[in-house]
């Protein structure tokens, strides 16, 4: 068997295996797991660890994060839970808006190998665990999360917020990505910071748009403000952002900031 052909299959194993556990453990939808398959294929299959392993390493982490926790966190995520749009199991929409940016950055550099494309997929990768991280920490705040647009104090949990916790919560989903692929850099160190800010300037940038345009909605019979566009069974009224920036619309240009600025800092630095 041909060498691609092989990494292929074993690609298309490996990924096979982590999604049905993923959705035996209710971290994916149906759709989703058929998304991380096709997305781990072609990752495992045509980069080979050195993208896989940070990958594996962002998936793996942020559903465990996001599926287990102290008993307030799942308190107060379950409070929350009717102001996200979408819950904590995530769907074929949820893995690609996190995931596509950076297999769409591997596919680039499988055709044109450069270390300032690996920065850039780190970096989008960076960019998700941050975001990622950050909401599930931040929601803990206690009364310190104030709006990135109009820095007025907000609940925490609503989109644009950000906190200290918060903050910590999306450095420390950076750094987890940033040492799981600074193995395979020429320059680890410097890879380390620069994925580390790619990663937070992502998070930012999801927070900014978030905030700005992202569309919130206010239902129509308890009048609480939700992402979602039907609360206690009713079409919700929009008022605020626009009702084509969804919070996956919001992950994406979050991970491409990421794998830009990741792009970006390498090639300055070096």
């Amino acid at each position: 068997m041909d060498q691609p052909v092989f990494r292929l299959v074993i690609g298309a194993v490996a990924a096979g295996v982590i999604a049905a556990g993923a959705f035996r453990v209710r971290f994916l939808t149906l759709s989703g797991a058929l998304a991380t398959f096709l997305l781990g294929t072609v990752v495992f299959g045509i980069g080979g660890l050195s993208f896989s392993i940070p990958l594996i390493v962002f998936f793996v982490f942020s559903s465990m994060l996001s599926a287990y926790g102290p008993k307030r966190w799942k308190e107060v995520k379950g409070r929350l839970g009717q102001i996200f749009e979408k819950g904590g199991t995530r769907d074929a929409g949820q893995v690609l808006a996190n995931g596509g940016i950076a297999g769409l950055i591997m596919i680039f550099y499988a055709l044109q190998p450069g270390e300032h494309l690996f920065a850039a997929y780190l970096g989008a990768l960076a960019a998700a665990a941050a975001d990622t991280w950050g909401t599930e920490l931040g929601v803990l705040s206690r009364g310190g999360t104030i709006s990135i647009r109009t820095f007025r104090r907000v609940e925490p949990g609503i989109s644009g917020g950000v906190s200290a916790l918060g903050t910590m919560g999306a450095a420390a989903g950076a750094a987890t990505v940033a040492l799981a692929g600074i193995y395979w850099s020429s320059a680890p160190c410097p890879m380390l910071v620069v994925v580390l800010l790619a990663g937070l300037g992502g998070m930012l940038t999801d927070s900014l748009v978030g905030a700005t345009f992202q569309a919130r909605y206010q239902c129509m019979r308890c009048h609480s403000v939700t992402e979602r566009r039907f609360h206690c069974d009713l079409p919700a009224r929009l008022v605020a952002g626009y009702s084509h920036v969804t919070n996956d619309l919001v992950n994406i240009l979050c991970c491409l900031a990421g794998g830009l600025l990741g792009y970006l800092l390498f090639t300055i630095m070096f």
